[in-house]
């Protein structure tokens, strides 16, 4: 496998699959192709974690380590025992498989991923004289099965959690928090605001909720990459990945942020109250909201994105907007 021919997909919302595309051609991918529920993209080690952490629309990045035959759980097996797990596990990395879909033949989900997983400790045990560890709950390398009539698709996770699982949620936040996240960066896109910021636009939720839009749109404009802060990657388990690559884009994207941040909050009137404040030339993000709890969980939100100097989170409602 060479690094200029590896295989990705992006899996992202339904609807949001062309400006996935647009978003991976701006990170300098040339070769992608939209498909149903996100996109296909081919390219090297760097722009592949380069996806990883400046993507705002995708849910997960896998990379696709090969396809095969899923006409009989025997041939699964054969199959993925060929495929090169030496170049795609770490070593020492633990794993897990999941697998989705089924056949004829593969009607269990959970047959079909210990078929693959036998296939993978038996390569690896070949090629390294021991298997690797299985850990179910939190893997190094979490290997993904996808079964669709006669053949299956096998990537490895390169995300870990979603993508959409935004550093700046709190623990306790819910499981819909991260569908919240994906949904704001999703209508913003769509509605061009990577552009409008750029020009010095603001952004106005006059029922801000949580907060998710109005933090979205801070940090797409503050030049925050949405991964900045993520503590664990699903490519830690990568055998290709690169630490020297990835701190060299970590070390960029503070940059990036730190300036960006800069330019947003070019006035010390940003931390006056409302009514106190001149008109601004610089960017502005507002959310007002009538709920109390909600105002303290979006001013949480971001606050842990790093972004409280230039959000502003207030009691209020349409009509004050």
């Amino acid at each position: 496998m060479q690094q200029d021919e590896l295989e990705f997909f992006a899996s992202c919302l339904a609807g949001l699959e062309a400006p996935l595309a647009d978003e991976l051609k701006s990170l300098g991918i040339r070769s992608v192709r939209p498909l149903g529920g996100g996109v296909a993209f081919f390219c090297d080690v760097r722009h592949a974690l380069k996806a990883c952490l400046w993507s705002r629309l995708a849910s997960r990045i896998m990379l696709v380590v090969g396809r095969v035959d899923a006409r009989m759980a025997d041939l699964l097996f054969e199959d993925a025992l060929e495929l090169p797990w030496e170049d795609v596990v770490a070593p020492g990395a633990s794993i897990a498989v999941s697998a989705h879909g089924m056949n004829d033949e593969l009607r269990n989900t959970r047959f079909t991923a210990l078929k693959v997983k036998d296939a993978v400790c038996d390569r690896l045990r070949e090629a390294r004289g021991e298997r690797p560890d299985v850990d179910a709950e939190c893997p190094d390398a979490a290997i993904d099965v996808r079964v669709r009539e006669k053949r299956a698709t096998i990537s490895l996770d390169l995300s870990g959690a979603s993508l959409y699982r935004r550093t700046y949620l709190a623990p306790d936040d819910g499981a819909e928090a991260p569908l919240e996240c994906a949904l704001a960066a999703g209508l913003l896109a769509l509605a061009g605001w990577d552009g409008r910021a750029r020009a010095g636009a603001a952004c106005v939720d006059a029922a801000c909720g949580d907060g998710a839009v109005v933090v979205e749109a801070a940090a797409a404009a503050c030049d925050l990459a949405p991964g900045l802060t993520r503590e664990r990657w699903g490519f830690f388990g990568w055998a290709q990945s690169s630490p020297a690559i990835w701190n060299e884009l970590i070390a960029q994207a503070d940059d990036r942020f730190e300036a960006g941040l800069a330019a947003a909050c070019a006035s010390d009137a940003l931390d006056a109250p409302a009514s106190a404040r001149p008109d601004l030339d610089v960017v502005r993000f507002a959310g007002l909201s009538a709920s109390s709890p909600a105002i303290a969980r979006a001013r949480g939100r971001a606050k842990r994105a790093g972004l409280r100097q230039a959000v502003s989170i207030e009691p209020g409602g349409a009509e004050e907007a």
